[in-house]
């Protein structure tokens, strides 16, 4: 048995599965640009993060229909309600300027005039948004909206609880984030004392809850880029026809092939 045969045949296939993998990358990272993977990935996480994560699970406003039609729908009024106003905070939190300084994307294809093709989403946003800056883009967001603080009133905890139980802000905020939010005030209450810098630790813990709901979800979607990656793989295994047991016997077999892959690795 010819061992150095069987290392250049070896060699051989670690070649032509590295450049299949490299390809099936490429394509990947190529579909999930044009059409936005990461960042309608990143909305959803948002949207199940501020709602709760149950209730908009399978549920898009396509799903809500006049009963007029006569057709029934196995959703609720509030999960109806809470799913409206989802998609109006959130409209206003990408609209933050914050967070169109992290929109890099956004921006090209708006110079391109190619958003509205590549992009099914209304809401368009980064792939990737900070911790702090996603909870500073929330508080200002509630901030603006609040007659809390429309006379110039100090921003402190108890201001922001307060601006919390106004109706307008309930009526902009999903019950599961308003819950949410009282729950992170009084914890950064009860651990920071400091009535001058006590919003700054609502920050810290609104980017805290950001941080752990968002590596749940990069979780979930590496897993699919994984099984993406996969399939297209296996596609490119088809197309190009690559039999390892062929290829294996042409490098073992064919003195020229197992030359020439000597040479590309010398």
């Amino acid at each position: 048995m010819d061992l150095s045969a069987i290392l250049n045949v070896a060699l051989g296939l670690f070649f032509v599965y590295l450049i299949t993998s490299l390809l099936a990358s490429e394509i990947q990272e190529y579909l999930a640009s044009v059409l936005q993977w990461r960042t309608k990935h990143l909305q959803r996480a948002i949207e199940n993060l501020i709602n709760g994560g149950i209730q908009l699970q399978n549920l898009t406003l396509k799903d809500v229909v006049d009963e007029s039609d006569g057709e029934s729908v196995n959703v609720t009024v509030d999960q109806i309600n809470n799913l409206k106003k989802t998609k109006r905070l959130l409209k206003k939190i990408y609209q933050n300027p914050l967070l169109k300084s992290v929109n890099h994307e956004a921006k090209d294809l708006d110079n391109k005039n190619e958003l509205k093709s590549k992009s099914n989403s209304k809401v368009s946003g980064p792939s990737y948004i900070p911790s702090d800056t996603f909870a500073t883009a929330l508080i200002m967001t509630i901030v603006q909206q609040a007659s809390t603080f429309k006379n110039n009133a100090e921003i402190t905890l108890d201001n922001f609880k307060t601006a919390l139980e106004e109706e307008k802000i309930k009526n902009l905020l999903p019950e599961d984030l308003n819950i949410t939010l009282l729950t992170l005030i009084d914890k950064a209450k009860f651990e920071y004392s400091d009535r001058n810098k006590d919003l700054k630790k609502l920050q810290e813990e609104l980017a805290t809850w950001f941080d752990e709901s968002m590596a749940r979800a990069a979780g979930v979607y590496k897993r699919q880029s994984k099984a993406i990656s996969f399939l297209i793989g296996l596609v490119i295994s088809l197309a190009l026809n690559i039999d390892t047991i062929n290829i294996s016997n042409q490098f073992y077999k064919n003195h020229s092939v197992r030359a020439a892959v000597n040479q590309v690795t010398n």
